[in-house]
């Protein structure tokens, strides 16, 4: 693989948030760079299409002040977002036990309170939610899935189904091997509040769209070389340094790599000498969420609809976006 120098400091793989980023670090002190990213595009797991005018999300979407540092890249760079408003006439519903149940507000309001039920155990798992490390856990709630967690919850049915709807949108995946874990230290980080935690999962987004966050950031990485359609498929490292070889037989050889790659992917590179025996056995078991967001355009005014459902339905979450001011 051909590049504009062959003093290269630093080659990349992967060119998601995290590659895109180290990009741009790597050359505001100067260093040297070549980002390789498989896709055609950058952005990883975020992606944005034009559909009618508007930017579409199918992938990631949703920011808020609660995530540090994300809101930090959005103020420097001066990206416009949205807040969805309260939304008149919005029509809540649940399905529960196969029916179709409408929410009051106050109905949703004790929802709410019931997954702050659910969470009780986020204060004293994650009294510092920004922590490396968390505990003690002397329950061994941290090897319970949400499933497993989910049966402790003794509460109408209709408000346990919407707290079953509100796991499977944040596992996106089967909730037996989803650990419950991650919606404790989500409710944490959201100041361990759930109406907090819905907004920061849900409430506001990007009027121009991720792709316009992403741009900005590689537009500062002056000193980088992005090669898009570059598979890597070996990384070894020498005493001299490291060799990355893409699909097709060429290479970068740089002083260091920074790996960038999503843990379900690991596995497709060989490294030499090998990743531990935890990232391997990571990469193997994949992450939970393997769940789709779907786009449908239907005729008519339904009004503005919401509806959940558990995880025995195969669609949890219904929403009219386009009503909601905004395709996301």
């Amino acid at each position: 693989m051909a590049t504009s120098d062959s003093q290269v400091d630093v080659v990349i793989v992967g060119g998601g948030f995290a590659g895109v980023t180290a990009a741009r670090e790597l050359s505001m002190r100067g260093r040297r760079a070549v980002l390789l990213e498989a896709r055609d595009r950058l952005g990883g797991r975020t992606y944005t299409k034009e559909h009618d005018g508007h930017p579409m999300e199918f992938g990631g979407t949703w920011v808020h002040p609660l995530q540090p540092n994300v809101w930090a890249e959005i103020n420097r760079y001066g990206i416009e977002n949205e807040t969805f408003p309260v939304v008149e006439g919005l029509r809540q519903a649940i399905v529960s036990s196969g029916h179709l149940v409408d929410l009051s507000d106050d109905d949703v309001a004790r929802a709410v309170e019931t997954l702050d039920e659910f969470c009780t155990p986020s204060m004293a798992l994650f009294p510092e939610p920004y922590a490396p490390t968390w505990g003690p856990d002397p329950e061994g709630l941290g090897d319970r899935s949400l499933r497993q967690h989910l049966e402790t919850l003794h509460v109408k049915p209709e408000q346990r189904d919407w707290v079953e709807a509100m796991c499977c949108l944040l596992a996106f995946g089967p909730l037996d091997q989803a650990a419950a874990t991650e919606f404790f230290r989500t409710h944490a980080l959201s100041g361990w509040n759930a109406g907090q935690a819905m907004a920061a999962l849900s409430a506001t987004k990007l009027v121009k769209s991720t792709h316009a966050l992403i741009e900005a950031i590689a537009g500062q990485a002056q000193l980088a070389e992005f090669h898009l359609g570059a598979t890597v498929r070996r990384v070894s490292q020498t005493g001299d340094g490291v060799r990355v070889e893409v699909e097709g037989g060429e290479g970068v050889d740089a002083s260091a790599a920074l790996i960038a790659l999503p843990m379900n992917v690991l596995n497709s590179v060989e490294f030499e000498p090998p990743l531990s025996q935890v990232k391997r056995t990571a990469s193997q078991e994949r992450h939970a969420g393997v769940g789709r967001k779907t786009f449908v355009k239907v005729k008519g005014d339904i009004g503005n609809v919401s509806v959940l459902a558990p995880e025995e339905q195969a669609v949890n979450w219904v929403v009219t976006p386009a009503a909601r001011k905004g395709l996301g």
